[in-house]
């Protein structure tokens, strides 16, 4: 734990050397100065997730939640209330069954597709991109080398 610890810190640190250089020339000869593994590190970095953590917990939220109103709709605990009452719960039961089952059915869509940009972010995730793109390039260059 202390060494992943440690080597993510060294990564951010190297990455934020990376965004300090302004221009792509600056960039090219630092990231080609930086050896293989480094280079692998902060291509991990830079990458966007494909499913955040935040769509991760409303997930597991929606699930939760549909699992013990379908606990309680199935083992008959709900035909004990009055008449009123059960039908009012039937509904509130079918209305968030079809919105969580819609809504988990969008976020497993849409995280097949890629990434999920914000776009509040999307400079950032857009320079981030660009710097993978280099990592590629220098690696792929490596890579031409040690086989010619």
């Amino acid at each position: 734990m202390r060494n992943e610890k440690q080597l993510f810190q060294k990564t951010e640190h190297t990455a934020k050397l990376l965004e300090s250089h302004k221009s792509d020339e600056e960039r090219l000869t630092y990231l080609a100065n930086q050896d293989s593994v480094t280079l692998n590190q902060l291509k991990i970095y830079f990458s966007n997730p494909s499913f955040t953590l935040t769509y991760f917990i409303k997930g597991i939220f929606f699930s939760s939640i549909t699992a013990v109103i379908m606990a309680a709709f199935l083992s008959g605990q709900v035909s004990s209330f009055t008449h009123d009452l059960s039908r009012l719960f039937s509904f509130f039961f079918i209305f968030y069954l079809i919105f969580s089952f819609l809504w988990i059915a969008k976020m497993l869509l849409s995280s097949r597709k890629g990434p999920m940009q914000t776009i509040l972010h999307f400079q950032k995730r857009a320079e981030y991109s660009r710097i993978t793109g280099m990592i590629d390039f220098i690696l792929d260059e490596r890579f031409k080398k040690e086989f010619d």
